[in-house]
């Protein structure tokens, strides 16, 4: 069975809390100053390391039960995970649920869940039937997460993300519509326009890949990927958009059985 969580060019992604910008409520565990968005910006444009997980381990031994640095260490381990190190998805998970504990309704917090949990599924060496356990709990994180901000199209282009590649036995192809419907209409709004243009880049990305599937789509897709491509060009999202134009993208992730 497959779950293939590509949240990794289009979820770095979750590099972030939303913003009201992405008609998003803020998120409950940081209050960012104009000072701290500024920051949060540079996380967004900046790859997470080693270099930089070590340094907010360092700072979490201080306060351990810090929600925003729980969450912060978390988004390390998932993003330098890459959906192949499952210790380090195992780590983010632990810690999302340390920061939940505080916050336990959370809408981003929950998708960060999801996203870590099923993410897991792509362990070849459990049972098919516990990597469709974590595929399932993975997503069920990730629909509580929309359900409670069912406006944050945010939410919504990171659960389609983890949606576009989900085997058909997970049956997302609904959702994912919905998800992909709502993206477009808010790339239609002054709102999206206001956005920096890495993050205009990375709604292309998914929306191109979403239209990519249907070959009568193609031509719309290649105009999303061309526009991720110019406005993110030297970046993670921008490289994926340039693959997909060239046909050379490969997906992460697994068949199946």
């Amino acid at each position: 069975m497959s779950l293939s969580v590509q949240v990794l060019a289009f979820l770095w992604l979750a590099t972030y809390p939303p913003n009201h910008g992405h008609q998003c409520p803020q998120s409950e565990y940081l209050q960012p100053s104009l000072e701290q968005e500024k920051l949060l910006f540079t996380l967004d444009i900046s790859q997470r390391t080693l270099g930089k997980l070590s340094q907010d381990l360092e700072t979490l031994r201080q306060t351990p039960h810090n929600a925003a640095l729980n969450v912060e260490v978390g988004l390390d381990y998932l993003t330098i995970a890459n959906s192949e190190n499952f210790t380090f998805l195992a780590r983010a998970v632990e810690h999302f649920e340390i920061a939940r504990l505080e916050h336990p309704s959370e809408a981003t917090l929950l998708m960060y869940l999801g996203l870590a949990t099923g993410s897991q599924a792509l362990d070849m060496a459990p049972s098919v039937m516990k990597r469709l356990k974590l595929a399932r709990q993975g997503f069920k994180y990730m629909d509580q997460a929309v359900a409670k901000a069912p406006n944050c199209v945010y939410l919504r282009m990171l659960r389609g993300t983890a949606q576009l590649l989900a085997h058909p036995v997970l049956r997302r192809a609904a959702a994912l519509k919905e998800d992909a419907d709502r993206v477009k209409a808010f790339m239609g709004s002054p709102e999206f326009e206001r956005l920096p243009d890495f993050q205009k880049a990375k709604y292309h990305l998914f929306l191109g890949s979403f239209l990519g599937r249907d070959k009568k789509e193609d031509g719309e897709a290649r105009q999303h990927w061309e526009q991720a491509l110019l406005l993110a060009k030297e970046s993670h999202v921008g490289r994926e958009a340039a693959s997909r134009l060239a046909g050379s993208h490969e997906s992460v992730g697994y068949s199946g059985d």
